[in-house]
């Protein structure tokens, strides 16, 4: 009767092995994937860092694209592209790296790895350069932000514009394929004293 009683007891109560599934050393490791370059849709606030490495956002607000007027004013490629950019420093005073510190802002065609930087081809002959605020090498402000366009010569509508840091960040914002957004009204009115629509 008692090695009754004690069998059903062990049965009952169980052994330390009976519950035991695995330290967590045994448990097959997941392998790490790097993860995927995010590309942020196009009017989505990013901070990156300034030169000084101080935080500044960075809010792309409108593009419009142009063929000249075929003439004196035409790009090399296709289109003559400005892109309003709305910025502003988060904590402290600084500005965006341009490319000779290794920053800046490239664009990049769908499906392809190229980069172009801001500039190129026949952009900076665009009717809006010197009318149209720029993206100087000066100190943006915390709590006043400031619109600043930059300008390419594309062979595409679209793409992806890159804003690169001197230490090797990168981040992305997927272009609208059409004219669309603000902080373009200097664009517009050089453009219009020289008879071309957008």
């Amino acid at each position: 009767m008692f090695l009754l009683v004690a069998a059903l007891s062990a049965c009952e109560s169980g052994g330390p092995s009976d519950l035991y599934t695995g330290g967590p050393d045994s448990a097959p490791a997941e392998s790490a994937k790097p993860a995927k370059p995010e590309v942020l849709e196009w009017g989505t606030p990013a901070t990156v860092d300034g030169k000084a490495e101080n935080p500044v956002k960075v809010t792309p607000v409108g593009i419009l694209y142009t063929r000249g007027d075929g003439n004196q004013v035409k790009p090399t490629q296709k289109w003559l592209v400005a892109v309003s950019l709305r910025l502003e420093a988060e904590q402290q005073p600084d500005y965006l790296a341009p490319p000779i510190d290794g920053g800046g802002f490239y664009w990049r065609a769908d499906g392809d790895e190229e980069l172009i930087a801001k500039g190129n081809g026949n952009a900076l002959n665009a009717p809006w350069v010197g009318r149209a605020p720029s993206l100087l090498a000066r100190n943006l402000q915390p709590g006043e932000p400031e619109i600043a366009v930059i300008d390419f010569d594309l062979p595409t509508a679209g793409g992806t514009l890159l804003f690169k840091t001197p230490a090797g960040d990168t981040t992305r914002w997927k272009l609208p394929a059409r004219t669309t957004g603000t902080g373009l009204t200097q664009v517009r009115a050089a453009l219009k004293e020289f008879g071309i629509k957008p």
